[in-house]
């Protein structure tokens, strides 16, 4: 049995659900940041000897069942909780990598800080170290809390690596992490005083961390035939990471976009895990990646290649290799995207774009390609562009549409920004151009943005160049347009006001915030028959926010609603999930205010009117809260109240957030008498 150590209360200590909060990605499905996070790690983790040319970082992803009660009686501490589960809730993922280092380091997870290949204390027990290696993901401390959410918290892992004098060993260990306020937690009974987190190991009384990793293989052998997986064996060394207690209908449910319809992949784990991997890593996968070893992804023993189901990717795929081709093919436009100052090379990397007709990614009535990259795009008019961005890893940072051109409903515009990951730039410091990205990438590694390199000198606009050059290229290509809707931009204007206001002025936001709603006049964000609402101003106080939306009422309506959801990399959450997931709901609506201009089109003198939890009406309209089922408000709902009479008039909104580090916006609707 692996005996169990506590996290308890005390100074200076993370909670269970302080660390499951960590990474704020609420929006991207739990499946696809378990798939970016472990296979980086993975490719992190390659062994410097491989050939680059010949070898490949494999990772075999196994989704199975286990027997819950032999799982139950090797865990000390939680094994009665465990014998009680529902005995459906049997489960499991397993991510195994090889041709990789393995979990290396000290036993008990504890290190000094100029000691390298400290992968085990860095993965399994100090939540929160970074990455050492050039070039590497990112944090491999927030990002791993991903882990955590998948199953009950509770995660296996075992290695096998290569020592010092040639030896090798196996270890194993488990960690668990889960809120501490809940009722019904693993440790909440037994350990009133725990802070919902616990590792399982090997206890030796005579060590002042008296807990470390089992070496047994024998034991190990045993445990590993829970899931009927075997240790590794020969020279092979690597990592295997087990989830076990897998809710397999809430994880396909959860991954679901709201609003959209269940499409193929949501019918089976093993089938969304498919394409994820195509989703982010078709790069990596190519066999024209050149940065390091390509990656071989198997799921239940099957190797996960390009087929007929996943036609988006093939065409991505091409225009990823036209980056480091001379001859390309007619069907791509590759431009380089360039700088003469501040740069080794001018190139800081390559932009390569298409104009297709749908059909040729949308063959036998597949779904929509903006599905398969988890784009928005609700307008059966035109289509906007899907385009994304890599680096060195070869993991995709996201896919974005959010460009103002337009193609009819029968073509889409594909794009793929290849950075140059052996530039560098020269100054104010020299800087890796990947690893300068690298930095501005958040927990998730879904984001890049310009940061200062040296304190007190101008920042080095690299990703402000790239968005810029790339906008200005498919403009001259394909005609510029208006923005693809009033509401995207008024996203776009908030969250960089919301991060002025909130957010660190470092690594934040891909360009300078805007005053009044974004340049020098109104934008409307909401348009339907003669009904407007535009964004009239923005303040920024000691006590929070407050905007100004200018609405003209001139069809009859039933009613304004209003919502506050959280827009987290790119994507909207919802009160309600937010809540649901276990996190208190960051932003505080205060109060609203009404001042009436103009009645009937007809200019008026009217006193402006404050609402709060203890005045309910307006003038002309009735509020009513939007609450979740934990009564918190997150908008409003303003009824008219009498007869309906064309109005214009100034509505304020004030908030305030209690997370800084957290992007809201706004969101509004008419509803019309049915």
């Amino acid at each position: 049995m692996l005996n169990i150590k506590l996290l308890k209360k005390g100074w200076m200590t993370t909670s269970g659900s302080s660390l499951l909060r960590m990474m704020q990605n609420v929006s991207t499905p739990v499946l696809d940041l378990i798939v970016r996070e472990s296979l980086q790690n993975s490719l992190d983790a390659g062994m410097k000897s491989l050939d680059i040319t010949k070898d490949k970082i494999r990772v075999d992803f196994k989704y199975s069942t286990f027997d819950s009660k032999l799982l139950a009686d090797e865990l000390e501490g939680i094994n009665s909780q465990l014998h009680k589960l529902d005995t459906k809730a049997n489960k499991f993922l397993s991510i195994t990598d090889t041709n990789t280092i393995g979990l290396t380091g000290n036993l008990n997870g504890i290190f000094n800080v100029n000691e390298k290949n400290q992968h085990l204390g860095k993965l399994v027990f100090q939540i929160m170290k970074p990455q050492d290696n050039e070039g590497s993901g990112g944090s491999w401390g927030i990002g791993k809390t991903v882990y955590y959410r998948l199953g009950l918290g509770l995660i296996i892992y075992y290695s096998r690596i290569k020592k010092e004098n040639g030896e090798f060993e196996n270890r194993l260990v488990a960690a668990l992490v889960e809120d501490e306020n809940k009722s019904d937690g693993l440790l909440k009974n037994k350990y009133p005083d725990s802070l919902g987190a616990a590792f399982f190991g090997v206890e030796e009384e005579d060590q002042i961390n008296n807990l470390r990793a089992m070496t047994d293989s024998n034991y190990i052998k045993k445990f590993l035939e829970i899931f009927d997986l075997k240790p590794l064996t020969g020279e092979k060394t690597g990592t295997t990471i087990i989830i076990p207690y897998i809710d397999e209908e809430k994880v396909l449910q959860d991954n679901i976009p709201e609003g959209l319809e269940k499409l193929w992949w949501y019918d089976s784990v093993e089938q969304y895990l498919k394409v994820s991997i195509f989703r982010w890593y078709f790069p990596r996968i190519s066999k024209d990646y050149t940065y390091g070893c390509r990656l071989l992804a198997t799921i239940n023993g099957e190797a996960v290649s390009l087929d007929s189901n996943v036609p988006i990717f093939r065409k991505l795929t091409d225009m990823y290799a036209a980056a480091f081709l001379d001859k390309i093919p007619e069907w791509i436009t590759k431009k380089a995207i360039t700088r003469s100052n501040n740069i080794s090379e001018k190139e800081i990397g390559w932009f390569m774009y298409t104009k297709i007709n749908k059909d040729e990614i949308m063959p036998n009535n597949l779904p929509s390609p903006y599905s398969y990259c988890q784009v928005k795009q609700d307008n059966k008019e035109y289509n906007t562009p899907i385009i994304c961005y890599c680096r060195k890893p070869g993991m995709i940072i996201n896919y974005s549409n959010e460009y103002s051109i337009k193609t009819n409903p029968n073509e889409i515009v594909l794009g793929v920004f290849v950075l140059n990951s052996l530039n560098s730039i020269t100054s104010p410091a020299i800087i890796n151009l990947d690893e300068y990205v690298r930095q501005s990438e958040k927990s998730d590694h879904m984001h890049w943005s310009d940061h200062v390199i040296v304190q007190n000198k101008r920042q080095v606009a690299i990703v402000g160049t790239i968005i810029n050059q790339i906008k200005a290229e498919l403009e001259k290509s394909f005609g510029e347009n208006n923005p693809v809707s009033g509401q995207a931009e008024l996203n776009t204007v908030l969250a960089q006001k919301f991060g002025k206001k909130f957010m660190p002025d470092e690594g934040y936001g891909f360009g300078k915030s805007k005053k009044n709603g974004g340049g020098g006049g109104k934008k409307t964000i909401l348009s339907h028959k003669s009904n407007y609402i535009k964004m009239d101003e923005s303040k920024f106080t000691d006590d929070g926010i407050m905007l100004d939306y200018n609405i003209i009422i001139n069809d009859k309506i039933n009613s304004i609603v209003i919502k506050n959801i959280i827009t987290t990399v790119g994507k909207d959450c919802q009160a309600q999930k937010w809540e649901d997931l276990g996190m208190t709901y960051p932003i505080n609506l205060k109060a609203i205010a009404f001042r009436c201009n103009m009645l009937e089109k007809k200019k008026v003198n009217k006193a402006i009117v404050m609402y709060s939890n203890t005045n309910n009406m307006f003038e002309y309209f009735e509020i009513t809260e939007l609450k979740t089922n934990k009564g918190t408000v997150y908008g409003y709902k303003m009824d008219v109240k009498s007869d309906f009479k064309p109005i214009d008039f100034v509505l304020r909104l004030s908030f305030d957030s209690i997370d800084k580090l957290i992007q809201s916006t706004f969101v509004f609707s008419f509803e019309e008498d049915s």
